[in-house]
């Protein structure tokens, strides 16, 4: 099973990894506009409780889309640090493993 969440009009990307004789595997190809959908959609379910919340954290990808490295790398690493500063309380754990 790969966890998701989705709502209408958005999409996921997900690369699937098979060699001769190996497990497959499915990894999610995380990009801007994709976690932004997530962020939205976690929003409208309740899985963020918290509109002050989910706004920042848009703001925050928003603003590392248009950075460039090292900018980008601080600023994504604030998104992660803000995820898991409100995860139990305004993000629920489910919505966080998905961020």
């Amino acid at each position: 099973m790969v966890p998701g969440i989705a709502s209408v009009g958005s999409s996921t990307t997900y690369q699937i990894n098979s060699a001769n004789g190996s497990p497959v595997s499915i990894s999610l190809l995380a990009t801007f506009d994709g976690t932004l959908a997530d962020v939205a959609n976690e929003l409208r379910l309740g899985l963020i409780d918290n509109e002050g919340i989910a706004n920042a954290l848009s703001q925050k990808l928003k603003t590392a889309k248009d950075a460039v490295r090292p900018d980008r790398e601080s600023i994504l690493h604030a998104f992660i640090q803000q995820v898991e500063a409100q995860t139990g309380k305004h993000i629920t754990a489910y919505a966080s493993a998905i961020l």
